[in-house]
């Protein structure tokens, strides 16, 4: 009976005790960024083991992992900027809220969802067309996270929850002119060679674009002391 009581307490006590320090996401993190790996891997690997997209099979490829890469990186960073950090202070505290995680962890499953899709395209239209569902899921993540954390922090106790590094706004422009070009390209350039190759160039750059935007976000020097609640709407 000792054992089935000792369980019982546990158990009340993690549904009902009140939080005294806030949840360690660290763990969880790591997992979630791991299975995003998962399928950026599996999605290279089935893309280099198949040539439907004939010669132009590696010109594509710079373009799919170009992408691959830039959301593999900036989910990295967002999710352990915002949950997993292991300075977080009083000025740039960690996020506590598992919904808010589960959120981003969501949108993590669906873009290698998108990426095992785009690698096993077995025409340029179903690629293209893959690559723009990825980015515009990319382009929602940054704006519904803006949009959710708003309300979130306006609930008592939530004001810790709003970003002191606004990387959704950034990603949000470079997701949106990616997604745009894209699209320009498809719409005005008639062969496929032409297309491809274009593409693999506007892609490469937007990843060295994204390191760049992504290093000096993180060079920012904030102000110091707690982070302030937001204005009332």
């Amino acid at each position: 009976m000792r054992q089935i009581s000792s369980v019982f307490t546990f158990a009340c006590k993690v549904l009902c005790a009140k939080e005294v320090d806030p949840p360690k996401f660290e763990e969880i993190v790591k997992v979630v960024i791991a299975t995003f790996a998962v399928f950026t891997g599996v999605a290279i690997k089935d893309y280099i083991t198949s040539d439907v997209l004939g010669d132009l099979h590696w010109v594509a490829f710079v373009a799919l992992v170009s992408l691959l890469l830039r959301y593999i990186i900036g989910s990295g960073v967002h999710l352990t900027y915002t949950y997993a950090r292991k300075e977080g202070t009083d000025a740039e505290p960690n996020s506590s809220s598992v919904v808010l995680l589960a959120k981003d962890f969501g949108f993590v499953v669906y873009f290698g969802f998108v990426a095992v899709q785009m690698a096993k395209a077995k025409d340029f239209g179903t690629f293209w067309l893959s690559a723009e569902y990825f980015l515009i899921a990319g382009l929602i993540w940054s704006v519904t996270d803006c949009a959710i954390r708003y309300f979130w922090c306006k609930r008592p106790g939530n004001h810790h929850e709003w970003p002191r590094r606004q990387f959704w706004l950034l990603w949000a422009a470079l997701d949106a002119g990616q997604l745009l070009l894209t699209w320009i390209v498809l719409k005005f350039f008639a062969v496929e060679a032409h297309q491809a190759y274009v593409l693999a160039f506007v892609y490469a750059g937007f990843l060295l674009l994204d390191l760049k935007v992504m290093a000096r976000t993180l060079q920012v020097k904030l102000t110091e002391g707690p982070i302030g609640k937001l204005p009332s709407a």
